[in-house]
């Protein structure tokens, strides 16, 4: 066989060349897989974290909107009929109309309709009074705790040296 003579110098450069060429291989088959795969996990479990003190927060707050909810005196219903929210709605405005002075003078409820995940009940609502009293009774709406909106509204005066004014509004209850 050929036997070269290599000095101690060169072999110790090809010693060190081969530990580096080792380190190297170390380095792209074992060091860098295993610091990828942590660092995503590490990322994974911040995600995680930030999540679960989210969700933590919001179930600190059920409680307190609970209160809230509770407060109000109202109880969910499910399983009340759309005839029964109907009658509520319209018990609610009859409420109203007394608590800011307007007197009603027809109330139709229209059908209720189904959008997406939610109903929507709709009154047809004839009243006259003053316009403050009007401006109450539409502030007494959309201040309400069952979610009521004016859809529609027509003003007329009763008479022109009349400082009644006819109203026909259209109420909307969203329900879900």
């Amino acid at each position: 066989m050929l036997q070269m003579k290599i000095s101690k110098k060169e072999k110790t450069g090809l010693s060190i060349a081969a530990v580096v060429l080792f380190l190297a291989i170390v380095d792209r088959l074992v060091y860098t897989p295993i610091k990828d795969t942590l660092g995503q996990i590490n990322r994974e479990t911040e995600m995680t974290e930030k999540k679960l003190a989210y969700s933590l927060n919001n179930l600190n707050q059920k409680e307190s909107i609970i209160s809230e909810y509770q407060k109000y005196g109202l109880q969910p219903k499910e399983n009340s009929s759309d005839d029964q929210k109907t009658a509520s709605m319209l018990s609610e405005i009859e409420d109203l109309a007394k608590k800011s002075g307007v007197s009603l003078v027809d109330i139709k409820p229209q059908p209720s309709r189904s959008i997406d995940f939610y109903k929507e009940f709709i009154v047809e609502v004839n009243a006259q009074g003053p316009m403050e009293d009007l401006v109450k009774f539409l502030h007494y709406l959309h201040d309400s705790p069952l979610l009521l909106r004016t859809q529609n509204m027509h003003l007329d005066l009763k008479d022109k040296n009349s400082s009644t004014v006819n109203a026909v509004i259209k109420v909307a209850e969203v329900s879900i």
